[in-house]
């Protein structure tokens, strides 16, 4: 049976498409105040998560199969997405029947027993067009204006074509803009996750310096906060300040505290891999084809740097699962630890690489690797130390994402004009 990207590759692609962006044209451009869908696809999930005002409303998490054929995907990707888009049309293919994909796959390790029921009824959906129920939990009045995607891939980000997508072989080229635009009806952004995670950090997390102190007004906190981060104390073990929830922070703190245009920060996504996303003098940068910054297939020692300085380095070296050895090392088992540190340096050689190339202001690391960052802090840094420009390293910020929610925020961002 023909599967929805092989129909997208073979049809004529001035109709519908062209249609489409043309008809986006004419609409009003998406702004801040609008609501967005931002979509983070990783090696392991597929999130996505309602954003208005540069706030996090709802958002809902599904691992995927990623051994699975380039459509079963991308009905992983319908299965979380649909039902944000609550009475919207969704036109299915007449091929796509959500039942081909076991149900409990979906939704095991849901918590949300309303958003549990919203994917259950949207995998019940036939041939046709579908209207996907409005969930109980979403807020009202808020209408999907344009959607925003982030993929662990080369994108063309024109044609919001995908290829050779890491962790996903299926995924060699997927017309995904396409996709989602004929099935949605809105205007869909689509470029790498780590430009999407290093987006969310420059406007809501570590580029403005979103910090808040337990004590004293919100101007206070601000000014103390801006204090912390110009000296260097931003560690997670600072007891006196925590980041903004992004359900908390609002859009009148974020517009008062915008990072400067002159300022550049790399976001490094270590996770089942290395991504990386450079925001250089203010904008970003994604090269000729969206490849800018894949640090992780430098060579390094006997293989490359992803290889050694991602999660995968506990599967390649210790033939270990990292989850394995975060609780280990949190229950405080020697070896756990030791792995941590030897993880640390070569982290370092990692960011030492960047420091080397780009010699940007921050450095923030995010991905699954972030959490374990007390384990590897300490090593990470010893190796960093031998950088051969030691007064340029002094006013370099490196740490740790603590807005856990910024691949969303930033492939939200993507949609925004």
């Amino acid at each position: 049976m023909e599967n929805l990207n092989s129909k997208v590759l073979k049809k004529d692609r001035h109709s519908k498409g062209g249609m489409l962006a043309q008809r986006f044209a004419q609409k009003p451009e998406v702004t801040l105040e609008d609501c967005v869908l931002g979509i983070d696809l990783g090696g392991t999930n597929v999130r996505a998560g309602l954003v208005k005002n540069g706030t996090l409303l709802q958002k809902v998490s599904q691992r995927i199969n990623r051994a699975g054929t380039a459509d079963e995907i991308l009905q992983q990707i319908f299965a979380v997405t649909d039902p944000f888009m609550k009475g919207q049309t969704v036109r299915e293919h007449a091929h796509n029947n959500m039942l081909n994909i076991k149900r409990e796959g979906f939704l095991k390790g849901n918590s949300d027993p309303l958003m549990k029921r919203e994917i259950a009824k949207s995998m019940e959906c036939g041939a046709g067009s579908q209207i996907i129920p409005t969930p109980e939990a979403t807020f009202p009045g808020c209408r999907v204006e344009a959607i925003g995607v982030g993929v662990p891939s080369v994108v063309d980000t024109q044609q919001g074509i995908v290829y050779d997508v890491q962790h996903i072989p299926s995924w060699k080229e997927v017309h995904l803009k396409e996709i989602l635009e004929t099935r949605y009806e809105v205007p869909v952004s689509i470029n790498n996750d780590a430009n999407a995670f290093t987006l969310g950090e420059y406007y809501f997390g570590a580029g403005r310096c979103m910090w808040e102190i337990n004590k004293g007004s919100p101007s206070d906190a601000k000014a103390a906060a801006d204090t912390a981060y110009d000296r260097g104390e931003h560690t997670l073990s600072n007891r006196d300040t925590k980041m903004y929830d992004s359900r908390q922070a609002t859009l009148e703190s974020k517009l008062r505290n915008k990072p400067k245009k002159d300022r550049s920060l790399v976001g490094l996504t270590i996770g089942t891999g290395v991504g990386c996303g450079l925001m250089l003098k203010g904008a970003l940068f994604e090269g000729a084809r969206c490849g800018a910054g894949e640090f992780g297939a430098i060579a390094y020692l006997d293989r490359n740097l992803e290889y050694y300085a991602s999660g995968s380095f506990f599967r390649n070296v210790y033939k270990i699962d990292g989850d394995i050895a975060f609780l280990a090392a949190q229950n405080g088992e020697s070896w756990a630890l030791e792995a941590f540190e030897t993880l640390g340096g070569h982290i370092g050689s990692l960011i030492k690489t960047v420091l080397y190339a780009l010699d940007p202001d921050q450095i923030v690391l995010g991905g699954s690797v972030a959490a374990s960052w007390q384990f590897f802090e300490k090593t990470m840094r010893h190796s960093i130390s031998g950088f051969d420009f030691p007064s340029a390293l002094a006013s370099v910020k490196i740490l740790p994402s603590v807005l856990s929610d910024s691949a969303i925020l930033g492939a939200a961002s993507l949609a925004i004009g």
